[in-house]
């Protein structure tokens, strides 16, 4: 399903950013995710994912770039951060799943989303 990501909220400080605003989301369909600011101002990126022991694990991250091609990534994109994305192949814990609501943290952000 799509989840539009909400609130990006630091857990090593007090530090929050609302995202309620903006059109930035997170689309699972099979094996596949794909992360994609709607407005396309920034670039959007494809991750094979697993969901085991209430964790989801993000492998095989891609550029996504239909018309040149996706490349695979072998160091971190800053744009990745505009997703709440801070390492090139996160873990995330499943901290709540319920209903149109989805929180997951990876020890050093909690990321908010509604279910769209």
């Amino acid at each position: 399903g799509m989840w539009h990501l909400v609130k990006i909220e630091s857990m090593t400080s007090v530090a929050s950013e609302d995202l309620s605003e903006q059109v930035t989301f997170w689309s699972f369909q099979a094996k596949l995710l794909q992360l994609e600011d709607k407005t396309g101002t920034h670039n959007s990126f494809l991750y094979r994912f697993n969901i085991n022991n209430n964790q989801l694990v993000l492998s095989s991250p891609y550029l996504f770039d239909r018309e040149n091609g996706d490349h695979l990534l072998t160091t971190y994109d800053s744009s990745l951060s505009l997703y709440g994305v801070k390492n090139l192949t996160p873990i995330f814990n499943i901290e709540r799943l319920k209903g149109d609501k989805l929180i997951l943290g990876d020890g050093s952000v909690r990321l908010y989303f509604y279910k769209f």
